[in-house]
């Protein structure tokens, strides 16, 4: 997971991390923990609920997974 995307995508839409926990059902510490890199590999129905919750599109979301679109 790209953690610094997930970073900017909360900074650009004025986000907290207690907010984007809210949103997506999570806890907010482990969040934390998670944007921070210290949780490798999350659920990919984590990584989905923090896709939805920016609206992102197929590109974006396979990006914050860590893939690069050639």
């Amino acid at each position: 997971m790209n953690y610094d995307k997930v970073n900017l995508k909360m900074k650009e839409k004025g986000i907290s991390i207690y907010k984007l926990a809210n949103l997506i059902g999570y806890d907010r510490t482990n969040l934390k923990k998670l944007l921070l890199g210290e949780i490798c590999n999350p659920r990919i129905d984590t990584v989905i609920k923090i896709a939805k919750a920016f609206n992102l599109t197929i590109d974006e979301f396979a990006e914050l997974c860590g893939y690069k679109n050639d």
